[in-house]
């Protein structure tokens, strides 16, 4: 990526505000601007209301001439005031106009006096970190990308929405916009999802700073991103700085990166993208990762309207966030097989009690509310609806016929007269002509089409959105707490059962109601799989093995999950009458204090002994826990490395998979696509639960999907392929809808314990 910043004491932006205008020439251009936008109107309007797709705001004639030599290169002002004939002062002056009109106007006072003027045509990417200070202890960021104001996709009414709900309500102490705040330069292809008269960049920046949402709580602060350089490149036009210098609660933080600081924790803000992001999701971050330096604690990317996270990734242990857009799908997205997610994040940074100090311990401390609102977008809502005309004076079907008019553009007059009298309401198609009327007279643009014979309603823009009437309550109703972990590797010389112990005890701790194995609790047999297998493990026999696996198995001792009436709790009794195998009674509770309980599947450690010997290892050791560990694979011993368990009303699918694991997305987007075209979970809220490969990942699409880490350290055989290992599992929250039963929020928190691994390895060796 391209990295361009300005030097910070030589050049500066031109600001009005600090030298004289020249009034003369104020006034001048003012009324030339006046009568270009009287002529524009008049020849950009079509007959039905749209604007062509060449309606853009041309700038007064001297204006145009300042832009045109400024578009070449830098210019001192002494050769612009001879080539325009004019003062130096009307020159600055006219650069001052342009400036105030989003154009990045700058200049630099050389050494002998003479200043030059030039336009920024390249993106402006600020180096240095923007520094927020906040005195609460726990600091809520929320994040969204992709509004995309001027489209006919995006969603004003929603994301006001989220501003009275979430920000002024639930305790927001910044805001931050990955990219894509507006609509960015039509092209051919996406100029038909452009908003009639907003195809230019001022009438953008006039739209966004009208309908942004408001906030006094905190700042918005706004990363551009593609769409908004769409406008600089070649023009030098900052949309960002533009809309920001127009409102006190906006504030501009550069071009497609950003880096803010809260108290020595550094959050990077990226928006690398625009529609153009590869199949496998995970890929072009992972890929900007590697080449981060210095590497941030948190990568915030916008631009691929989707959500997912990467924890603890390379050597400074970034968490990597994509943010889902803010905008329905485009048609352009939808030729390119692109479906954007709509939602928003929010990072939550816990620190210590010691405010003095402001530590953090990221391994632990971080939380990612991943939002989703797919379900919820507002079709059309760019345009005026039923609800925005008066109706009060129109009665006897006069929001029937605005329904139908929304629904089909056009109807004739007969057909309203047969329709509205099969509804109960007679009327004479002179009757229906004075109704039309008084819907217009209410505020509809509804035209009668001599060439069509029909009533044809012209969709306006809305004046104002209000948001839609959701209960925060409703929307996100509590489903369920629970951790999702893998690849314990129990009886392995490298196994950590202290370390998973811990790790469970602390999950039974923070509320969790039950704990996911996705397979390969134990190492399996020593006389089998790779070469060399028998050297990395502590027992070779069968029983041995076993006995030990069982011993050191992480049971919770710590924390309690409380049935109640309100919260009932399924619990799995293992019926002792059938021998042999593992079977469970399920069984309802609705008072008590129970410990979490923990489901397991097999692995391909467990098929290397099930092959060779015909034992499955953790089939048996499930019949030696009872409870404990509630076994959800194939219990006649046959290998499966898959099981699936409904908690909560959740339905929960945990895999052991296979082969490569290239891009982290790639297998989760697999095995995600494959559930749904089986339709495993019958249209339950769901969660996957994805073990072998030993790192960590989340996507959250219609389902949450994780790649689990392991508890384990590294072998001969990943010291062989260079392998290494992430020690985690994820502790996450999960919430709903309570009538449309979807999952809409996901609070993640993976806890990295690869730090207390490596710090009691030391210990042993000592």
């Amino acid at each position: 990526m391209r990295r361009k910043s300005k030097p910070i004491e030589e050049e500066r932006n031109l600001d009005p505000e600090d030298r004289n205008i020249d009034e003369d020439t104020e006034n001048e251009d003012q009324e030339e601007e006046e009568e270009m936008t009287k002529k524009r109107k008049g020849r950009s309007k079509k007959s039905d209301g749209s604007f062509s797709a060449s309606a853009t705001r041309a700038l007064p004639i001297k204006e145009a001439a300042l832009h045109k030599l400024l578009k070449k290169g830098p210019k001192p002002l002494t050769w612009l005031s001879n080539n325009l004939s004019m003062p130096k002062t009307s020159v600055t002056a006219l650069a001052a106009r342009l400036a105030k009109k989003g154009y990045d106007v700058r200049f630099k006072d050389q050494a002998n006096g003479e200043r030059i003027i030039f336009l920024m045509i390249d993106e402006n990417i600020e180096l240095d970190s923007y520094k927020i200070e906040e005195a609460s202890k726990k600091i809520r960021i929320l994040v969204i990308s992709g509004p995309r104001l001027g489209l006919k996709q995006s969603q004003p009414s929603l994301l006001k929405w989220v501003y009275e709900e979430e920000v002024e309500k639930h305790n927001i102490n910044a805001v931050f916009v990955a990219g894509e705040l507006v609509a960015g330069k039509p092209t051919e292809t996406s100029i038909v999802d452009f908003l009639p008269g907003l195809e230019d960049p001022e009438a953008q920046v006039e739209y966004a700073v009208k309908h942004f949402p408001r906030t006094n709580k905190c700042k918005t602060y706004i990363v551009g991103g593609r769409r908004e350089l769409s406008m600089r490149s070649g023009e030098g036009f900052d949309a960002i700085r533009a809309i920001c210098s127009a409102r006190e609660d906006l504030v501009a933080a550069g071009e497609l990166e950003r880096t803010f600081d809260f108290h020595g924790v550094m959050i990077k803000v990226l928006c690398p993208w625009d529609d153009n992001s590869p199949k496998t999701l995970s890929y072009g971050m992972e890929k900007i990762l590697k080449t981060m330096d210095p590497a941030p604690n948190i990568a915030v990317f916008g631009g691929m309207s989707q959500r997912q996270e990467i924890p603890c990734d390379g050597p400074s242990q970034t968490l990597a966030i994509t943010v889902p857009g803010f905008h329905t799908q485009t048609r352009r997205e939808s030729k390119k097989g692109i479906n954007p997610r709509l939602g928003y994040t929010i990072i939550e940074l816990d620190f210590d009690e010691d405010v003095q100090e402001r530590k953090i311990d990221l391994a632990k401390n971080v939380h990612v509310h991943h939002i989703n609102l797919d379900q919820y977008a507002v079709k059309d809502d760019w345009a005026k609806g039923v609800d925005d005309v008066d109706l009060s004076k129109v009665l006897n079907g006069g929001r029937l016929v605005m329904e139908w008019l929304l629904k089909e553009g056009a109807i004739s007059a007969g057909e309203l007269t047969r329709r509205l009298a099969a509804a109960g309401h007679n009327k004479s198609k002179q009757e229906v002509k004075e109704l039309v009327g008084r819907l217009c007279a209410g505020g509809a643009n509804i035209r009668w089409r001599t060439d069509e014979k029909r009533y044809r309603l012209i969709r306006e823009h809305k004046a104002e959105f209000k948001a839609p009437n959701m209960k925060f309550e409703n929307v996100f109703a509590p489903l369920t707490k629970a951790a999702s972990g893998a690849c314990y590797h129990l009886n392995s010389k490298q196994e950590m059962p202290e370390v998973a112990q811990i790790a469970h005890d602390e999950a039974a701790r923070d509320g969790v109601r039950s704990i996911f194995m996705a397979g390969d609790i134990g190492d399996g047999l020593g006389d089998c799989g790779y070469s060399g297998h028998d050297k990395d493990v502590k027992f070779l026999g069968a029983d041995e093995s076993l006995d030990h696996c069982v011993s050191v198995f992480p049971i919770p001792t710590q924390g309690k999950v409380v049935a109640t009436p309100e919260r009932p709790l399924k619990r799995f009794v293992r019926d002792r009458k059938v021998k042999g195998r593992p079977e469970y009674d399920e069984i309802i509770v609705t008072s008590g204090e129970f410990q979490p309980q923990q489901f397991g599947i097999d692995g391909n450690h467990d098929r290397w002994s099930y092959t060779r010997f015909g034992y499955s290892p953790v089939r048996n050791m499930s019949m030696l826990l009872d409870e404990d560990l509630v076994f959800c694979g194939k219990t006649d011993g046959s290998i499966t490395e898959e099981g699936d368990v409904v908690l909560d009303g959740v339905f929960n699918r945990m895999l052991h998979g296979g082969g490569g694991i290239g891009a982290f997305s790639g297998k989760v987007q697999k095995f995600s696509a494959a559930l749904r075209a089986e339709g495993l979970n019958k249209g339950m809220p769901t969660v996957l639960h994805l073990g072998n490969w030993h790192t960590a990942y989340m996507l959250f699409q219609d389902e949450v999907a994780m790649l689990d880490a392991c508890f384990k350290h590294k072998d001969a055989f990943h010291v062989r392929l260079g392998l290494v290992s992430k020690v985690g599992l994820y502790v996450y929250e999960l919430f709903g809808d309570k009538k449309k039963g979807n999952i809409t929020r996901v609070v993640t928190n993976f806890r990295n314990y690869r730090p207390l691994a490596n710090q009691m390895a030391k210990k042993k060796i000592k």
